[in-house]
């Protein structure tokens, strides 16, 4: 089932084992070399002190909770290790990148990340032009496939994105 970030954020996260309420999903990452979510975020602290569940460890995603097994699998982020923290983004932190082609033609903002709920694969992000332009033409839909680079305060695509993005249909009619 494909599902939008922010439809998660804010959810509580439910043990299986105790049937209690845990704590809430407060941001997701984004491993934007693997382009798969790697945990969710359950706490504002900074990394690596941060309190993390890895997403292999969630039982159940549902419209209401977020659930895990026991209160074991939260983590430190310092337990994940392997992960370089160049690549890794947050869902607060993508929202506030804007999306370039390779030609240098701005095409608005990151507005939604939208991803598979069983393995956490991106599939793709929305992006907004701001809210007139949503509603006049609609969100725009960006497969992975044309994103070249996920850097620091851009996302790069290709040149082909901004044709792409003229024939989606959408807003108000």
């Amino acid at each position: 089932m494909r599902v939008k970030a922010s439809s998660i954020i804010g959810l509580k996260v439910v043990s299986l084992a105790k049937g209690e309420e845990i704590d809430e999903i407060g941001d997701l990452i984004y491993d934007s070399e693997a382009k798969n979510l790697v945990a969710v975020l359950v706490d504002h602290k900074f990394f690596p002190e941060a309190n993390i569940i890895p997403y292999p460890e969630i039982k159940g995603l549902g419209k209401d909770a977020v659930t895990i097994e026991s209160s074991l699998a939260i983590k430190k982020a310092s337990e994940l290790g392997r992960l370089p923290l160049e690549s890794m983004k947050t869902n607060s932190s993508l929202k506030k990148m804007n999306v370039l082609t390779e030609g240098g033609t701005n095409l608005g903002r990151i507005a939604e990340v939208i991803f598979e709920s069983q393995t956490g694969r991106v599939e793709e992000f929305e992006v907004s032009r701001g809210p007139v332009e949503d509603i006049r033409s609609g969100r725009k839909h960006l497969r992975l496939d044309k994103v070249l680079t996920v850097g620091v305060d851009n996302i790069i695509v290709t040149n082909q994105t901004e044709a792409e993005f003229k024939g989606q249909k959408g807003g108000l009619k």
